[in-house]
Order: structure tokens, then C-alpha cells, then sequence
């Protein structure tokens, strides 16, 4: 099977993850609810492994994103504890964001994980 063909799974696990641990979360952008997070795919590389091969690689982003009241940054906070209690981020996380929903700038975060696509 093609790393291709795992790229949305993946997704969809951190999806679960998320939703699990109490962020409304979706790979489709006109389902967000806010505040909740939207998983989608930044980009796919091959990483050498030791042993000579290479694994397909993921790099997904989360965005946390708010609603833009006063309490904006209260619930990004919270979105981002309960999203590192399933997650990893491989970035620092991006909190300088604004996320367009129905022409309405949103506040939002971004943490970047990077996803084995290989089983």
C-alpha cells in the first residue's frame, strides 16, 4: 500500500485523539466548531531510517482556533493543554495565527506533528 492511501487515517487519528481528549476536532474546514481544532495535512517527506530505507512522514498541523471574544485566550489555553495531553508537537507552537471562517478572522494556534505514514 501507498504512504498516499494512509494519509487521511492518519489524520483521522489525531482527529480521535483530540476529540477525545475533550477538542471538537475535523479535517473538513467547513465543520469547525469553535472553539475546536482543524487537522490538516502541511506536507510529506521520505526520512532515511538507520538501516538504509526511508519512511514516508506526515508533518500535519493543528489549528486551535477560538472564537474572537474576550475570552479568546482563555480557550486557546485550554484547547492546548487538552491537545498536548495526546500530542507532540515537533514545532514550537505558532500562536501568532488568525483563522478565516465564513470571512470571519478567528484566533487560532498552531501546533506541528509529524505522523509516521508506514505501518
Amino acid at each position: 500500500m501507498s504512504y498516499a492511501t494512509r494519509i487521511a487515517p492518519a489524520l483521522a487519528e489525531v482527529v480521535q485523539l483530540l476529540t477525545a481528549a475533550g477538542v471538537p476536532a475535523t479535517t473538513q474546514r467547513d465543520k469547525i466548531q469553535t472553539p475546536g481544532a482543524f487537522v490538516g495535512p502541511a506536507s510529506v517527506s521520505m526520512v532515511p531510517t538507520l538501516g538504509g530505507g526511508s519512511v514516508a512522514v506526515l508533518r500535519a498541523h493543528v489549528l486551535l482556533v477560538a472564537r474572537d471574544n474576550d475570552k479568546a485566550l482563555e480557550e486557546l489555553a485550554r484547547l492546548l493543554d487538552a491537545a498536548l495531553g495526546v500530542l507532540e508537537p515537533d514545532e514550537d507552537v505558532d500562536a501568532s495565527l488568525v483563522f478565516p471562517i465564513n470571512n470571519n478572522p478567528l484566533p487560532a494556534w498552531r501546533l506541528v506533528v509529524d505522523l509516521d505514514l508506514e505501518e
